[in-house]
């Protein structure tokens, strides 16, 4: 028998684990099933490495905290097929464009920098100044993010300064 690089035991594969967004869902944790709760599909990758996102989920882990928090803080019993989750097109959406001045966000591939490896939340989009938070751009009222305001708040003023234009 080869041997393989990623040889995982039975045990291992039946491990059963709490979703790491919510907690609320139990699923194995090499099942790729959907959490019925906030929308985070099971992905080893991202629960091992909670700020690795663009796996099975557009949001790392800790972005989907983030998201399932503000959901949750609104309504208890929020369940995330109420809507589009966080983790699907809305984000896909914002991966690389500002959602103030719609500029192409560069990112600067700084092997130094901790975020570049990370989320790249943090980007600073070189048009408006808006700081990348894909939760808010995908919550554009939560103020409780890297940005002071809101996205529609700065996207206001972002065209109050442009005369109103886009």
């Amino acid at each position: 028998m080869k041997n393989r690089k990623y040889q995982n035991t039975k045990k291992e594969l039946e491990k059963i684990v709490k979703c790491p967004v919510c907690g609320k869902f139990k699923a194995g944790v090499y099942s790729f099933r959907v959490c019925n709760f906030c929308g985070f599909e099971f992905d080893t990758l991202q629960i091992e490495e909670p700020n690795i996102s663009g796996g099975a989920n557009v949001m790392s882990v800790n972005q989907m905290k983030k998201w399932w928090n503000y959901k949750t803080s609104f309504n208890d019993n929020f369940v995330w097929t109420d809507e589009n989750p966080c983790g699907d097109y809305k984000a896909r959406l914002f991966w690389d464009t500002c959602p103030i001045c719609g500029e192409k966000i560069k990112l600067i591939e700084d092997e130094t920098n901790p975020k570049y490896r990370e989320d790249y939340d943090g980007a600073i989009c070189t048009k408006c100044g808006w700081i990348r938070d894909l939760v808010q751009a995908v919550e554009p009222d939560m103020k409780d993010g890297l940005n002071k305001f809101s996205v529609n708040e700065c996207k206001k003023e972002y065209l109050s300064k442009k005369g109103g234009k886009d």
